[in-house]
C-alpha cells in the first residue's frame, strides 16, 4: 500500500525495548526516538514522530503483525522508518543469526514496498551468553550479513558496532553507556546512539 507523497512525513521506529528505551521497571521515556527526532525536527523538513517499538517484541512477531501495524500507523511514501531488532529474535526467539537477519530483510522489504525508506541498525553487544551460549556467534553472523547486503536490503545502514562504545563483545560492562542489566542502554548510551544514527539518515530525509 503506497499512500502517496501528500501524507504527513514521519520518523518512525520499529523494534523492541531497546528502541522504546525501557529496561524492566526502569523507563527512559523513549530517549532515543525523542532525541533523534529533536535533531531531525531542527532541519525543518516537516517530519512528525511515532514509535511502534514494544518491549519484548521479536522480528518474527513484527512480521506476523504487519497488517496490524499498517492499520494503526499506515507507513507510506515520505516516511523514514528506523528498524532495530535482531536481539530478541536470537536471545528470546531461539533463532540463529541467519534467521534473525532474514526477518530484518523481510521487515525492511515490507517498509520499502510502501514507498517509505528503511534505516537498518545492527545488533549491539549484550550480556546474553549465560542464557544463550551462541549469542556472540549468531550476533556476528547477523551483523556480517547486514553489512554485506546493506546496499540492497535498506535505504540506510547504521553500523553501531563501528563505534568504540559498542565494538567489543563485552562492551555491555561499560556503565557509561549501558544500564545495569547490561542489555539496554542508559540515557548517555541512547544519546550516543542518536548521535551515530542522525548523520546517517540526514541524506535520505
Amino acid at each position: 500500500m503506497n499512500l502517496g507523497a501528500n501524507k504527513i512525513k514521519r520518523l518512525l521506529f520499529i523494534g523492541n525495548s531497546l528502541s522504546n528505551c525501557s529496561a524492566g521497571i526502569v523507563y527512559f521515556s523513549y530517549r532515543f526516538p525523542n532525541t533523534l527526532y529533536s535533531s531531525v525536527a531542527s532541519l525543518n523538513k516537516g517530519y512528525s514522530f511515532f514509535a511502534y517499538a514494544i518491549s519484548g517484541k521479536q522480528g518474527q512477531q513484527i512480521i506476523s503483525e504487519w497488517s496490524i501495524i499498517m492499520t494503526q500507523q499506515p507507513i507510506g511514501a515520505g516516511d523514514v522508518v528506523i528498524v532495530w531488532e535482531g536481539i530478541n529474535d536470537m536471545g528470546a526467539g531461539g533463532l540463529n543469526g541467519t534467521q534473525a537477519y532474514n526477518n530484518l530483510v523481510t521487515i525492511c522489504s515490507n517498509i520499502r514496498a510502501t514507498g517509505a525508506k528503511a534505516v537498518l541498525l545492527n545488533v549491539i553487544p549484550a550480556n546474553l551468553t549465560g542464557t544463550y551460549p551462541n549469542w556472540n556467534t549468531d550476533r556476528n553472523t547477523c551483523n556480517s550479513l547486514i553489512a554485506t547486503n546493506q546496499t540492497t536490503i535498506c535505504d540506510a545502514y547504521v553500523d553501531l558496532t563501528a563505534n568504540a562504545a559498542f565494538s567489543s563483545a563485552t562492551a555491555f560492562n561499560d556503565a557509561t553507556y549501558y544500564h545495569t542489566d547490561k542489555i539496554h542502554l542508559n540515557n548517555v548510551g541512547y544519546d550516543l546512539l542518536s548521535s551515530i544514527v542522525y548523520p546517517i539518515i540526514q541524506p535520505i530525509l
